[in-house]
């Protein structure tokens, strides 16, 4: 029996989400505002997350707003991406948090010289500043 699950996140800025999944393959819509699992149930959200996978059917992640932050919701049945959701989230909140550096970087003045994403998942970013 299909249903949605919830997940938590600490992701609080809209435009870094949607650049964080648009990075990660994603097409988002946040003029629709409501996903449904496959049973038919539904739920409102702000943004919707659509990828092709390998299975030739799309995967759909929505997101809504809780408070101070937004949470995932998803129907595992949906999601057909070629790897685990637990992996998505992670790449997610990497993503995201990297796009928080470079845009806090930026604002104070430093410019992106360097990004390579090592053997172990991290990612060794350089930044400088002329004075």
């Amino acid at each position: 029996m299909s249903h949605f699950s919830k997940v938590q996140t600490s992701i609080n800025n809209i435009l870094l989400l949607k650049e964080s999944l648009l990075n990660l393959g994603f097409r988002c819509d946040d003029q629709n505002k409501c996903i449904y699992d496959s049973s038919g149930q539904s739920h409102d959200v702000v943004l919707i997350a659509t990828c092709n996978s390998f299975k030739s059917r799309e995967s759909i992640v929505g997101f809504f707003w809780d408070q101070d932050h937004y949470d995932i919701i998803v129907d595992l049945d949906y999601w057909n991406k070629g790897s685990s959701f637990n992996f998505f989230v992670e790449q997610l909140h990497q993503n995201y948090a990297l796009n928080m550096i470079l845009q806090q970087t930026e604002m104070e003045g430093f410019q992106k010289i360097a990004q390579n994403n090592l053997v172990d998942g991290s990612v060794k970013l350089t930044v400088q500043r002329w004075i």
